[in-house]
């Protein structure tokens, strides 16, 4: 129980570094849009919007108690959520022609060049999906968890009234 626990913990860290990264990168491109009297794409509100439900949610289940391990429908919703939003993300990224292929040269650019918005969304992208799977792994832990503490020490099935876990 103390590694389902571990790995519990492991996993929200991972949840919520994955989300803020997502909210600062949409954040600022809102902030640019913003900036020069533009209306954001709905499918930035959306994603900005996940990313803050999913910081809040990972807090509040960073915290070591019983039902943090059980939520497993909440982990699905958000699984769901932020596949949602990189395909979103994946869908406006696709016109820029970005390159998909991997830069030996190790080039850097300071400006707000084509290839700097290519770099900044790919690392959204990146970081959308892997918030996805590490949200899609705690479910897979939570059912785990939920199934194992259903058993009892031999393997057969408790009674109903002695759910407790």
């Amino acid at each position: 129980m103390i590694l389902s626990r571990l790995i519990s913990f492991f996993l929200r860290a991972l949840q919520l570094a994955s989300a803020a990264i997502v909210a600062g990168i949409v954040g600022a491109y809102l902030h640019d849009v913003n900036e020069v009297d533009a209306d954001p794409a709905d499918r930035f509100v959306y994603t900005i919007v996940v990313a803050s439900f999913a910081l809040l949610a990972s807090l509040i289940l960073l915290v070591p108690f019983s039902a943090s391990l059980t939520v497993f429908p909440l982990d699905l919703l958000f699984f769901l959520l932020w596949i949602i939003a990189f395909g979103l993300a994946v869908d406006f990224i696709a016109p820029m022609n970005c390159e998909w292929g991997w830069s030996w040269a190790g080039r850097y650019y300071t400006s707000d060049s084509p290839i700097d918005q290519c770099q900044r969304w790919k690392a959204a992208l990146a970081f959308m999906f892997l918030s996805a799977m590490w949200w899609l792994f705690s479910a897979i832990l939570a059912l785990w968890v939920v199934y194992s503490a259903r058993r009892g020490p031999a393997g057969e099935r408790r009674r109903w009234y002695r759910s407790h876990y």
